[in-house]
């Protein structure tokens, strides 16, 4: 933006104006792509940081604008790239994408979407979703909880009629039962996670107890025989998952496991390092090694056994599962199980786009998890 374009935007915040921030920086984004005076080449935009020293507005109000303008279909996030234009004014492809229609990815409308844990596993995967879907044609769209979307809806609701298909991300069983009240309404869907119901449904998910099993393979190469377990939330699918993996595979090996402790579990620090307290008060003898459902209840886990005057790896080898960012940042940097976050929601919108063109068989898409080593496991510390 030259400075002329600048002090027009920055003039236009400073004016009476009831609506909040972000209402009238979305108006300011929507009038700069439309006339191109945001924009640079293949119609891509600043960063929200620039946009918010331009406006003269926080960050945080920038950024629920742009959020705003991806889910309406104007803009589009795309990995690693930057935040661009969907489509110029009269372009044939803007057309073409909104005949194609909305398809719309339902995140869980629970408490816990917005905790700490959940703000590290959603976001890649609404991003892979939204790139993909756009690659496609169609205008992504992201909404809280099938039931609070859909529930009222009728198939001639306006809203409804704009939707060609739904994406559901399966975290609790009652994600399941909306996805398949969708199914039965004869909407196109694709569940994310592994379905674990009788329809025929498409979905994509992550091998999770797959990469749990080799997790707890790797562990016992190095030696270690016992292994404690620190568990996700107990209706949560995704740890139901992970569970089995570690199970399975500690009793193939024949390896020992302290009883699990699932008072409180969630995927937070918080539960992490109190369930390790436990752990370490009660468990004779010590585990030598340690796996945690998530990278932050592994963080937690680290923060105990330091306070308890033990180290990590030489006392207790730590493994995480996720890779979030946080793995790389905690002392030591987390030996962990890389969840392919962003691949997933690709390819749920492919699988849905299969779905929307008349695909009526099941497909269904096994993604690998990827170990990942750093230096919170060793082999255990032998005694003389």
């Amino acid at each position: 933006m030259n400075s002329m374009r600048e002090k027009a935007c920055v003039s236009l915040m400073t004016e009476v104006d009831h609506r909040p921030k972000y209402r009238q920086v979305q108006e300011l984004i929507r009038n700069g792509v439309a006339s191109g005076s945001l924009t640079r080449g293949e119609g891509k935009l600043p960063s929200e940081h620039d946009m918010a020293r331009h406006f003269g507005v926080a960050y945080m109000t920038v950024r629920a604008s742009v959020n705003a303008l991806v889910q309406e279909g104007l803009l589009r996030r795309i990995h690693g790239k930057g935040t661009f234009a969907a489509a110029p004014p009269g372009d044939p492809d803007a057309a073409s994408a909104a005949a194609a229609g909305t398809l719309a990815l339902v995140v869980p409308s629970l408490p816990t979407l917005w905790n700490v844990a959940g703000l590290y596993y959603f976001p890649a995967i609404v991003q892979g979703f939204s790139a993909e879907a756009t690659r496609l044609g169609f205008a992504p769209s992201v909404m809280g909880g099938a039931k609070d979307a859909f529930g009222t809806a009728s198939p001639n609701d306006d809203f409804a009629a704009r939707i060609a298909g739904v994406a559901c991300l399966m975290v609790t069983r009652d994600d399941v039962t909306a996805l398949e009240a969708l199914r039965d309404r004869g909407v196109p869907v694709v569940g994310i996670n592994a379905y674990p119901g009788r329809r025929a449904i498409s979905y994509v998910a992550s091998d999770q107890a797959a990469g749990m099993a080799d997790a707890v393979t790797m562990l016992a190469q190095k030696g270690h025989r016992r292994i404690a377990f620190l568990p996700g939330p107990p209706d949560n699918l995704g740890a139901e998952e992970r569970l089995k993996g570690f199970r399975q595979t500690v009793a193939g090996l024949g390896l020992e496991m302290p009883p699990l402790d699932t008072d409180g579990a969630d995927y937070t620090d918080t539960s992490g390092a109190l369930r390790t307290r436990r752990l370490l008060a009660s468990a004779d003898p010590l585990p030598t090694a340690l796996v945690a459902a998530g990278d932050l209840i592994a963080a937690g886990a680290l923060q105990a056994i330091r306070a308890a005057g033990l180290r990590v790896p030489d006392d207790i080898s730590v493994m995480g599962f996720g890779d979030f960012h946080i793995a790389q940042h905690v002392q030591p940097a987390l030996t962990t199980v890389r969840l392919p976050l962003f691949e997933l929601g690709e390819k749920a919108a492919l699988l849905l786009s299969h779905q929307v063109s008349g695909v009526s068989r099941q497909q269904v898409m096994t993604l690998p998890t990827q170990h990942v080593e750093r230096d919170s496991v060793a082999g255990p510390r032998t005694t003389d």
